[in-house]
């Protein structure tokens, strides 16, 4: 049986929210010392994450690996035609891109949740995304790629939990990092 690494990561994304829910309507995070700790582990994740991030930048910049990957053009709300195009990009523009959308929602989710915190007094979002750098550690194709040194497939929703990259795959992988 093989799972899709994005379906995996949504489901355990799902399931800390479900967790952080039942764990923060304890009263013991409640309190003043429990909130101001919980901003601290949600600060220094999100310190973590953008570290992590950059690291993955400098590294692609450093690799620019020039392997080709054919990718489903994203659909733009402005656009009429229903026809799914094509477009080739090197691996290293489709990493890169695919780490600013995770920088970007990042950054979206961090001003989303310090409103609700501070507005609202909302707890369980500072619970539920302080696992989001060791969830990106585990499940992300990019941190498999650049921190792991793991092959992937490109697009990343082609990867799949406990399967192998195919050969081909791990051939030009190799020679890959001979050349580096």
């Amino acid at each position: 049986m093989s799972l899709s690494v994005v379906s995996v990561d949504q489901f355990v994304g799902f399931a800390l929210s479900i967790i952080s829910m039942k764990i923060s309507g304890n009263p013991m995070f409640k309190t003043p010392k429990a909130i101001w700790i919980l901003r601290g582990v949600y600060l220094c994740s999100n310190l973590i994450q953008l570290m992590f991030s950059l690291y993955i930048m400098k590294k692609i910049k450093s690799t620019n690996d020039s392997r080709k990957v054919k990718i489903k053009r994203e659909a733009t709300l402005f656009k009429d035609n229903n026809e799914e195009e094509e477009e080739e990009m090197t691996y290293a523009s489709y990493d890169e891109s695919e780490l600013t959308k995770s920088i970007r929602t990042a950054v979206i989710q961090f001003l989303i949740i310090a409103v609700l915190h501070f507005k609202l007094e909302v707890v369980q979002p500072l619970f539920a995304q302080s696992f989001v750098p060791l969830r990106n550690l585990l499940l992300s194709p990019l941190y498999a790629a650049y921190i792991w040194n793991r092959p992937v497939l490109r697009p990343f929703e082609a990867n799949m939990l406990f399967q192998k990259a195919p050969k081909e795959s791990m051939a030009s992988e190799k020679k890959r990092v001979k050349e580096d």
